[in-house]
């Protein structure tokens, strides 16, 4: 609920407050050369804001044509206005550091000039806004203030209200919910003043949560309702889904749960009519939640099903978790254990996979700050530059008083004196010069620096999928069982025929020693302990090789680069694959004779081929061809994986690498096997692609250096 709250508070700090703008005259206007330069500075400003927040590097190409339009005319208040804009394209993105970067440069700029009510007051609430999102709550609070002051001074009450309700946030967050509602009240006083629908729809939201929270349900359901009357006459559907689903909220805690169905069933309407997947996936969960707590398991099953369908479908993590956990309650409520069982996995998948998300943004917002600090420290160096660039100015002054003072006594001195003066002059500029160009070079090494952080940064980013285990594990598992259990039978079977042989030995040795006993066949005996002899070999021999086959999978984890034959990587997939090819699969080979080894990780290899292999035998049904086919190609080899099943269809082709994408029913697959396999075949500089026609099978082509380059 806060980050929801919060993220309505960032845009209406940032919206300029622009209807909606036809970007192509816009663009015609820019274009234009006989307009004036002020004209075309603002359909720039335009054009970048009608694309920030659905295509932020578009909106950002335009703030930056917009500042450097401004330069060539050195506006340096269009110039401020251009910063804020590029920070709002990266804050967009998540990138905190240069959206910082670029408010604080906006802000040295509208300083430099004495701007109060231009920009100004929004880059101070944008810094307070970047800083509240990495956590530095002190730092946040100090630029929320130092905007809240600008904004008294200059009686510019929509500014005071949008740093009170940045203010209020930060108390929310840190759990401080009476100094929260004192920051609220003051500003849904000034929002009613001011007559601002938006901020006071935004305000009521924020008090009716806070009063939530501090156990006051009554007045928080009084601002909850004043909000969505608001959005209601404002037409603004999102606001109107959020506090639907504030209100069935409350009427949950009241047990109320007819008229909380009722609540959410109209925010999953409004969610539908907006198309926001999010918003209809949070309605199923609160309903299936209320269907749970009156013991309707049935209808709660239902609810949750079809919220993990949608937050599937959209790559909601954060919904499916909890939509799978949901299930995994009510299906084991109802006695069904498998299900259960499943719904469990799938919520533990998705659970470690959020928290290594969180582990890595935190990971990545660390290292921003380190960034920052980093920069932070060489503007210090900049500026002390600059103040000493002012002495030095100073001082010439002083010189140049010295001198007009000595004009007056006398032509000749004057003479002398301007001779001396321009001499030492000019010495000292040299000199000042010199230093300045040492102190630049160090600016730009240290800029340098600052670009290798942030490329790690993003190299860090894509690696973060490539630690998921096997989604295809247990599929493995149940066939390794399968097959172990038939050599095991052999060897079972084969003990037991032993043993009746061994008794018929006996009954020889006792006829031998003159006892009366029934006289076997000796030949018979003989041939019956050589038979059974072969099922034990035959049955070890089968273990053994499925044995040799496991042990490539022992280490999935290691990244150690080893040189491995690709054969045998293949042949041990397919000996514990051997299970699934029984049947009506017809499975072709066609090796070429002794390749060359290859580097690399074989655990991580092993994943990419079972993972492709598994694929393939679901996609057949049990009835099929599967042909293997690998090659020499210099410095590589290419192994070719093909199928005879229904293919992939045209629309989906550029999705099966994306991470979540499946086309298996729910609990079959969590559509992470090719994404990690992309990732690991990348590491190893090699590639994957898929050649497919709808209908007519599908073929994975993989290629995979025999050598790796040096580290």
């Amino acid at each position: 609920m806060l980050k929801r709250v919060f993220v309505l508070f960032f845009i209406l700090l940032c919206t300029p407050g622009l209807a909606q703008v036809n970007v192509d005259s816009l663009k015609s206007v820019w274009k234009d050369v006989e307009q004036p330069d002020t004209v075309k500075l603002k359909a720039l400003g335009r054009i970048a804001w009608a694309y920030l927040f659905n295509q932020p590097d578009s909106g950002f190409y335009y703030a930056q044509t917009q500042f450097e339009l401004a330069q060539t005319i050195d506006s340096q208040i269009w110039m401020a206005i251009a910063s804020n804009t590029k920070g709002v394209s990266f804050k967009v993105k998540d990138d905190f550091f240069n959206a910082l970067k670029s408010y604080q440069q906006g802000l040295e700029l509208a300083s430099a000039i004495g701007d109060q009510t231009t920009v100004k007051p929004h880059l101070l609430n944008n810094i307070g806004n970047v800083y509240y999102n990495l956590g530095d709550h002190a730092n946040a609070i100090r630029y929320y203030i130092e905007s809240l002051q600008l904004a008294e001074k200059n009686n510019n009450k929509k500014g005071m209200s949008t740093a009170l309700v940045g203010i209020s946030n930060v108390h929310f967050l840190q759990g401080e919910y009476a100094k929260s509602l004192e920051y609220l009240e003051q500003t849904h006083e000034l929002a009613t003043e001011i007559d601002d629908k938006n901020l006071l729809s935004t305000t009521s939201h924020n008090l009716g949560s806070a009063y939530l929270e501090e156990g006051d349900d009554s007045t928080a359901l009084v601002y909850y309702n004043q909000a969505l009357l608001i959005d209601q006459k404002l037409a603004d559907r999102q606001g109107v889904g959020l506090n639907l689903t504030a209100i069935g909220r409350v009427m949950v805690n009241r047990k109320r749960y007819p008229e909380a169905l009722s609540y959410f069933n109209r925010a999953l309407k409004v969610a539908n009519d907006v198309g926001d997947k999010k918003g209809a996936s949070i309605a199923f969960i609160n309903m299936s939640n209320v269907h749970e707590a009156r013991k309707d398991f049935s209808k709660a099953i239902s609810s949750s099903r079809n919220a993990l369908a949608i937050a599937q479908d959209s790559r909601i993590i954060e919904q499916a978790r909890d939509a799978a956990n949901s299930l995994y309650r009510n299906y084991k409520a109802v006695g069904n254990t498998g299900l259960a069982l499943e719904m469990y996995e799938l919520r533990t998948t998705l659970r470690d996979s959020i928290n290594r998300l969180e582990n890595q943004r935190e990971i990545i917002d660390q290292e921003y700050k380190y960034a920052y600090e980093k920069q932070a420290a060489a503007d210090s160096v900049a500026f002390a530059k600059q103040e000493e660039i002012r002495i030095q100015d100073e001082r010439i002054a002083d010189v140049k008083r010295q001198r007009d003072w000595l004009l007056v006594i006398s032509a000749l001195v004057i003479l002398a004196v301007i001779t001396v003066a321009f001499f030492l002059r000019n010495t000292g500029l040299s000199a000042m010069n010199l230093e300045l160009e040492h102190k630049n070079v160090l600016i730009v090494e240290q800029n340098s620096q600052l670009e290798d952080t942030l490329s790690k940064l993003k190299t860090t980013q894509t690696q973060l999928l490539q630690s998921e285990k096997m989604a295809s594990i247990g599929q493995l598992i149940a066939g390794v069982a399968h097959e172990i259990n038939n050599p095991v039978n052999f060897i079972i079977s084969g003990t037991e025929l032993l043993a009746r042989d061994i008794q018929d030995l006996g009954k020889l040795i006792k006829e031998w020693q003159g006892q009366k006993v029934e006289k076997p066949d000796l030949a018979t005996i003989v041939k019956n302990i050589t038979e059974s002899i072969e099922h034990v070999q035959m049955g070890g021999q089968r273990t053994a090789e499925i044995v040799e086959a496991l042990r490539t999978f022992s280490y999935v984890d290691q990244v150690k680069m080893t040189k491995v034959d690709i054969h045998e990587i293949i042949e041990s997939n397919l000996i514990l694959l051997r299970n699934s090819l029984k049947g009506g699969i017809n499975l072709e080979k066609d090796f070429i004779p002794s390749p060359e080894k290859i580097e690399c990780a074989p655990g991580q290899i092993n994943q990419v081929f079972l993972n492709i292999l598994v694929n393939a035998i679901d996609a057949m049904h049990g009835e099929g061809n599967l042909t293997i086919t690998t090659r020499d190609e210099g410095t590589q080899i290419s192994i070719r994986i093909r199928d005879s099943g229904p293919g992939i269809p045209v629309d989906n082709l550029t999705k099966v690498f994306d991470p979540f994408f499946t086309t298996k029913d729910i609990g079959m697959g969590t559509g992470l096997g090719l994404s990690i396999s992309y990732g690991i075949i990348k590491k190893h500089h090699g590639d994957i692609e898929v050649i497919s026609e709808e209908g007519k099978g599908c073929e994975f082509v993989v290629t995979i250096p025999k050598r790796q380059p040096a580290a």
